[in-house]
């Protein structure tokens, strides 16, 4: 699987729509979720193809889903095998 493909697609997929320059954060969220939808939401495969611990993926979904930072589309993949319950 080449990842630098994945990411590219999935950037220039958001490239076509009219965006803001991107923060670091930003571009760390759209390679995650792109991996993420390449592998149709399957995280384990996931953290294999980005070299990182499950927790860690689990927590960075985790904060874009509570920060409103994933669009309905990624909360979806977020949310398939992993509701987030909302703070009270």
């Amino acid at each position: 699987m080449d990842m630098k493909a994945i990411a590219t697609r999935y950037i220039e997929e958001l490239a076509q729509k009219d965006y803001e320059p991107l923060t670091l954060e930003a571009v760390e969220r759209l390679y995650i979720l792109g991996v993420l939808k390449e592998f149709q939401g399957n995280k384990m495969k996931a953290c294999k193809a980005l070299g990182v611990d499950r927790r860690t993926l689990y927590r960075k979904l985790h904060h874009y889903v509570m920060s409103g930072l994933a669009t309905e589309e990624e909360t979806f993949l977020v949310d398939a095998h992993y509701p987030v319950k909302a703070s009270v």
